[in-house]
């Protein structure tokens, strides 16, 4: 039986002694590159660079031209500091046009043509008128027109139901009826 374990344990020892001769399995650390060293074997060249940089000015030069037609005017500073969802008016939203000083305000048709009465809306808008009138004059625009309209989904269509300009308010035929209500 000695003999066996003998057998079997010289394969197994020539097989250990040779593992222990290859580099996979030694106990050498190998060199491992610091991080820094890393970094500037692998940082992009100074012509990487500045391709780059006029990549992000070439980026923000298009961004810029995308976004001229949405800055704000003027007039649109002004409207921002119109009320909004508030008394008396409650208009829920403003609509212009380019290079025009009309100013579209869009109410709720069911809370200025059911419950208000004729007397009312007139007062409503002449109050609103008033307070806008004022923050247009004081940014220097004296020629604010108000288009009163029901508000909608799209734009496509402002039908008026008031009107103030020049100081002065009127109701249209729509503005003065009670339909739908």
């Amino acid at each position: 039986m000695l003999a066996a374990m003998l057998a079997l344990a010289i394969p197994v020892l020539a097989v250990l002694s040779r593992c222990a001769r290859d580099d996979r399995y030694s106990n050498r650390a190998t060199p491992v590159q610091t991080e820094p060293q890393a970094a500037r074997e692998n940082a992009p060249s100074d012509e990487e660079l500045q391709e780059e940089v006029r990549e992000r000015d070439r980026d923000r030069a298009e961004e810029q031209k995308f976004d001229e037609p949405f800055r704000r005017t003027r007039f649109d500073r002004l409207i921002a500091k119109l009320p909004i969802r508030k008394p008396p008016l409650y208009v829920e939203q403003y609509i212009t046009t380019s290079g025009s000083h009309k100013l579209y305000t869009a109410v709720n048709r069911k809370r200025f043509l059911c419950d208000l009465d004729v007397a009312q809306r007139k007062q409503a808008v002449a109050d609103f008128y008033r307070t806008a009138t004022k923050v247009f004059r004081e940014g220097g625009v004296n020629d604010l027109v108000q288009v009163v309209t029901p508000a909608s989904q799209t734009t496509e269509e402002l039908p008026a139901i008031a009107m103030a300009r020049d100081g002065s308010v009127s109701l249209t035929r729509l503005g003065r009826a009670r339909d739908g209500c």
